[in-house]
């Protein structure tokens, strides 16, 4: 079955200017016209094509990540006043440059949706005949997966969090279908229901087939598609997702659940520190889903080097603080192998494909790790298990060479040892916003201003509102 592309982007630009902007359609590995679902290659080529989008500067790779919403997370605070993410930092989102980022971060994510869209559209409509062993279940879980992932992060950035203004509060589009018709605009639990249905989709598709799976018999030949899965939106991958959405939804009993099924898989280890010396900043064992970006070097140049034009640094204060070097965090790895002093200011070298010079880690962006997975665990025990909490973080204090926490520290104190782990562990990786946000904290760490909805919640392109999108 041939796509209709062409036909539903020239509908769009004869009716909606603002659906042309999340249809169109550039990179050649998407989905075009030219491109057909006669073949599994040609599904094959569609999913490849929505990763691709993926990894754009405008999405994950950078602004997503590394870029604006580490920045708004305080992951750097050195910005000149001539910086380009100045008024970033100052969280002055109506800022032509700052607006104008906001903006390509919704279209661009729409942009991804829409392909995905399309390719499930035909996924839900071929002859499943066609495909031979698991490649049918593979591609439509990890569409789903994907699905969900993209729709998440525009729900954690655009719309108010559940502990803010509850799961009634008006919140985005949920995009189901490949067409230019406006589509209503969901409550936050309404688009949280749609994630979690998705992933649902998505775990039912891949447990049975991915070879990721714990216990799983599948034969992976070499070179095949089933390789390299944590490049690929895997089972754990959805599993982890699911952690992440119910944490954030207030569901901590589901959480729970979910994160310690990816802990038990033990297919995401703690790297050692012998890895780690020889060129392995990102702790690749324990990614459970990342990116390859191809342009991390120059982005890592621009941003981390000792010569870097538009540097993003902490002061070596900062980084002393961030790190509890008093208190025994000098040994930690992150700090010792991971980040580098230039005088007055330290940055970070966690990215940068040169340090990271074994192939496991190069050109590697982690979205989703397992620490995390320890963290959402300890939360979620929280309440019900205190001392389980505090086993979750000491296993986690242990790979990263600290001493453990006091078995009788109050949940309280467990839950500021978490954002402290958050603020080292996910440098780079663009979570450190979300957490300040899904708890609807009133500040957050290096910087004065108030945090509340003006922060938290980013505006949408006015192009939406003029077309009905969002009120």
């Amino acid at each position: 079955m041939k796509t209709k592309l062409i036909i539903l982007v020239l509908f769009c630009l004869v009716t909606l200017s603002s659906c042309k902007k999340w249809l169109d359609v550039q990179p050649k590995t998407q989905v075009e016209s030219s491109a057909n679902f006669e073949t599994v290659n040609g599904f094959k080529d569609a999913l490849t094509g929505v990763y691709v989008n993926m990894t754009t500067p405008a999405l994950y790779g950078k602004e997503l990540s590394f870029g604006f919403v580490d920045v708004i997370g305080k992951n750097y605070t050195q910005f000149r006043s001539s910086h380009d993410y100045y008024q970033d930092a100052q969280y002055n989102y109506l800022a032509a440059n700052t607006r104008a980022r906001i903006d390509n971060i919704w279209m661009g994510s729409y942009n991804t949706i829409a392909n995905i869209n399309n390719l499930i559209a035909n996924l839900n409509t071929v002859d499943k005949g066609m495909f031979t062993g698991s490649d049918y279940q593979i591609i439509r879980g990890e569409a789903y997966g994907l699905r969900a992932f993209n729709h998440f992060d525009l729900l954690r950035l655009f719309a108010p969090s559940p502990a803010a203004a509850g799961l009634a509060a008006k919140a985005i589009p949920y995009r189901t279908e490949f067409k230019p018709d406006n589509v209503v605009q969901s409550t936050v639990g309404q688009v949280l229901d749609q994630i979690i249905a998705d992933l649902q989709v998505a775990s039912d598709m891949l447990r049975p087939v991915d070879p990721i799976v714990a216990g799983s018999t599948v034969v992976v030949p070499i070179g095949g598609y089933l390789r390299d899965r944590p490049y690929k939106f895997n089972y754990y991958a959805v599993r982890a997702l699911l952690a992440r959405v119910y944490l954030y939804k207030g569901d901590k009993a589901n959480a729970l659940i979910c994160a310690k099924e990816v802990i038990a898989s033990a297919k995401f280890p703690f790297t050692i520190v012998s890895q780690i010396i020889g060129g392995n900043g990102i702790f690749s064992t324990e990614v459970i889903f990342n990116l390859n970006i191809n342009t991390l070097q120059a982005a890592n140049d621009i941003a981390f080097s000792e010569t870097a034009p538009v540097g993003m640094y902490f002061t070596s204060s900062e980084w002393s603080s961030l790190y509890e070097i008093s208190s025994g965090g000098s040994a930690d790895y992150r700090y010792v192998y991971t980040t580098k002093d230039i005088g007055d200011f330290r940055y970070t070298q966690k990215i940068n494909p040169v340090k990271n010079t074994l192939p496991i880690a190069a050109n590697r962006l982690p979205l989703i790790r397992m620490s995390e997975m320890y963290y959402i665990a300890a939360e979620s025990s929280l309440d019900t298990d205190p001392s389980a909490a505090i086993g979750y973080m000491n296993t986690i204090r242990t790979s990263r060479n600290l001493a453990n926490l006091a078995a009788n520290l109050t949940p309280a104190a467990v839950q500021t040892e978490i954002l402290k782990e958050y603020r080292k562990d996910f440098l780079c990786e663009g979570q450190l916003f979300y957490y300040y946000k899904r708890l609807n904290l009133p500040s957050i760490t290096f910087t004065q201003v108030v945090a509340d909805n003006k922060v938290y919640v980013l505006p949408v392109p006015d192009s939406e509102k003029e077309f009905g999108n969002i009120q």
